[in-house]
């Protein structure tokens, strides 16, 4: 799937979000909870691709368990729906 957000590597700086230029401001971002909200923010490009990673591999399991290779634990297909859910919400 071709990203449609800024790409990564984002930075942050004085509560500004940068990639080439400018995404955001954060107001706020000299408190401790604005800072956390720039370093979140910042990281989201990086996050965004790791979920989907970690998905490719709950994924392979998957097939692997359908296919009598292999099992899967209740816990990684609760854990697949979530970054399923957590990457539909970021990329829709």
């Amino acid at each position: 799937m071709k990203a449609k957000h800024t790409p990564g590597n984002w930075s942050h700086q004085d509560g500004k979000i940068r990639a080439e230029y400018n995404i955001a401001h954060i107001n706020g971002c000299r408190t401790t909870e604005g800072e956390a909200n720039a370093k979140l923010i910042a990281a989201a490009p990086e996050l965004l691709e790791a979920l989907q990673n970690c998905l490719n591999y709950f994924e392979d399991r998957e097939d692997a368990d359908h296919n009598g290779e292999g099992y899967v634990l209740n816990d990684e297909m609760q854990n697949a729906e979530m970054i399923r859910a957590a990457i539909r919400k970021a990329t829709s």
